[in-house]
């Protein structure tokens, strides 16, 4: 009696097809889920800034930055009509800012707005998990995590395939395709 062994080349096109076979489904679930992660990210995000202070704190920002801005255009408006020689003119900097840049001057409204946005997404993936779509998926992706660690524990490749039917036949998926005799019709 010979014991036949996997080899490589077996365990990678049985962990090919069970993405291949699992793929649709993820998808969809996945493509079901994404809304309802928006919807959740967007309420999230007003919740979070509320409850952490964030909303007051980019209020801040958001009003220094408006007056910052209109002090530039005051700035430049002051020195150019003070500007009246040719020579005076000719030096005039439009650029008030130093040349140094320091790492806070990165921080604007939209940045403290698109890191609470990816803080509210985060909590938004994790409730979605728990609506009936969201377990779907996560459902989805256990079972295909399941067949391919049956791939890559199976010994012999007819328990695999008896191990992969049943594994996938929960969700619908036959293992082996019917292949259907072409019919050939010439006119």
């Amino acid at each position: 009696m010979t014991i036949q062994v996997m080899q490589k080349w077996q365990r990678e096109h049985f962990t090919s097809k069970v993405r291949d076979k699992m793929a649709p489904l993820l998808d969809a679930a996945e493509l079901s889920l994404k809304s309802i992660v928006a919807n959740l990210t967007e309420n999230a995000e007003f919740k979070l800034a509320k409850k952490i202070g964030a909303d007051t704190v980019i209020d801040t920002l958001t009003e220094a930055e408006q007056g910052l801005e209109r002090a530039r255009r005051k700035a430049k408006t002051f020195f150019s009509k003070h500007a009246t020689s040719k020579t005076l003119k000719e030096g005039l900097k439009y650029s008030m800012s130093s040349s140094e840049k320091d790492d806070l001057s990165d921080i604007t409204p939209e940045y403290c707005r698109d890191q609470l946005r990816d803080w509210a997404s985060s909590l938004a993936k994790q409730e979605a998990e728990k609506t009936p779509q969201g377990k779907k998926l996560v459902a989805l992706q256990n079972i295909e995590t399941a067949a391919t660690d049956s791939v890559m524990e199976a010994n012999i490749p007819s328990e695999l395939l008896a191990a992969l039917s049943k594994t996938l036949g929960v969700v619908g998926i036959t293992w082996q395709s019917k292949v259907q005799a072409i019919e050939d019709k010439i006119n």
